[in-house]
């Protein structure tokens, strides 16, 4: 496999980062390079990791929607979007209050939310000014935003009143 050693120049291990025990990994990190330093490094493990990947999904569902706008039919928009809304929101109420994948799931589908309320406004062209779309999006996302207690979440809800009040 490798020719590098897990082993440091004083013939002690190396910190294992990918170790499943992430408080073992803090100890063993704090003892090294710090308090700080240890407490980003599982942060990251813990949260960063997961928060891109939901983020990259609903952008991937966003771009495709996008990029087959005219490969897909209208049928097949409208279903994908509301089919893996509903799939996020269920996750979400699966998942449980309080964590973090349930908050990562309600942002999701704000994000598809708001892609569905686009791709509306486009195919039926409702004649809306944007800060109409804006204003809508964030008051269908309140209960999400309520619900999720996230940071990540009220920070888009209050984009979306901040571009809705904007005209």
């Amino acid at each position: 496999y490798s020719l590098e050693l897990n082993l440091r120049p004083d013939g002690q291990p190396k910190i294992d980062l990918n170790q499943e025990d992430l408080e073992l990994l803090f100890d063993e990190l704090e003892g090294t390079v710090g308090r700080q330093w240890a407490t980003f490094i599982v942060a990251y493990r813990r949260v960063l990791m997961l928060a891109l990947g939901a983020l990259s999904l609903a952008a991937s569902v966003v771009f495709f929607v996008a990029f087959n706008w005219d490969r897909l039919g209208r049928f097949a928009q409208f279903a994908l979007l509301q089919g893996l809304l509903i799939v996020a929101v269920l996750f979400a109420v699966k998942r449980g209050p309080g964590v973090l994948s349930t908050q990562l799931g309600l942002t999701v589908a704000a994000i598809l939310l708001g892609a569905l309320l686009a791709l509306f406004g486009q195919t039926y062209q409702t004649g809306a000014d944007p800060w109409q779309l804006f204003a809508c999006w964030a008051f269908l996302i309140v209960p999400w935003v309520l619900a999720s207690r996230f940071a990540a979440l009220w920070l888009l809800w209050l984009l979306l009143l901040n571009l809705s009040l904007l005209q």
